[in-house]
């Protein structure tokens, strides 16, 4: 499927076409699961956006840089990462206009570049558990499917799916897939310890790259517990090592904040 088609076919659906809607629908026990696992974050308290600040490594090759980031993240579709490092400043923005989702980047040698629309499907707030598809237990158009309890990284957890549900009769589910998270939650506390997805070429969506999430370290900041230490890591290898120092919540981020310049 090229770019194009996709991105017509994403118009069409988060458009809310009127076509046929899978049947899939959310376990109960994986909502329990989920609910649990955001109040153990957040203690009842409502989270609308979120701004860390933190020291980080980037590694991308043999680009290996240090520096500090500051993450801002409003709802579960708006982010933005901005970091400055040895060689620069590099954003990354996640939005969602008018239900549409996209992604795209800048560092200091470029030009705001647009990456593919398959790999905007994921959660826009992956660095942030308590706004991530974790949130979505009330929203319909998110499918949640408890898988277990589990073992990983050496850990006991409970695994929980998260899907966007899209039409049932566009490319075999394809969508769907392209949205999928999986959350592994700490089976005592149910805090999130990794999540994982894939992410794909920019030129071809059916080649599937491992994209993993580690959160660790829970502090409590502004009434909300929030991983102090994060890594992202893709086809293992860390990318992006993040050391919280500080998190400001409910701050009133504006949509305006969320744009590269």
């Amino acid at each position: 499927m090229n770019r194009y088609f996709l991105s017509v076919l994403l118009s069409l659906v988060l458009a809310g076409t009127a076509w046929a809607q899978t049947s899939a629908v959310s376990d109960a026990k994986a909502i329990a699961v989920a609910t649990s696992s955001l109040a153990a974050m957040t203690g009842g308290l409502p989270v609308t956006d979120i701004t860390l600040n933190a020291n980080v490594t980037f590694v991308a090759g043999s680009d290996n840089e240090s520096g500090t980031g500051t993450f801002y993240a409003k709802g579960n579709d708006e982010s933005l990462l901005d970091l400055s490092l040895d060689q620069g400043r590099r954003r990354e923005l996640r939005v969602s206009t008018g239900g549409i989702p996209s992604a795209s980047g800048k560092n200091a040698a470029s030009a705001v570049g647009k990456f593919a629309e398959h790999n905007a499907l994921t959660d826009a707030v992956w660095f942030s558990p308590v706004l991530s598809s974790l949130s979505q237990t009330a929203n319909p158009d998110y499918v949640f499917s408890y898988l277990g309890q589990d073992q990983k990284n050496g850990l006991t957890v409970e695994h929980l799916r998260v899907f966007h549900k899209m039409p049932a009769d566009l490319e075999d589910g394809l969508l769907s897939r392209l949205s999928t998270m999986d959350f592994y939650l700490d089976s005592t506390s149910l805090l999130p310890l990794v999540v994982d997805f894939k992410v794909h070429p920019n030129d071809n969506l059916s080649v599937d790259i491992p994209e993993e999430i580690l959160f660790a370290n829970y502090q409590a900041f502004g009434g909300v517990r929030i991983p102090s230490h994060i890594a992202r890591l893709i086809n293992g290898t860390v990318t992006l090592d993040i050391a919280v120092t500080n998190a400001v919540v409910n701050s009133g981020l504006a949509d305006s904040q969320f744009t590269l310049q």
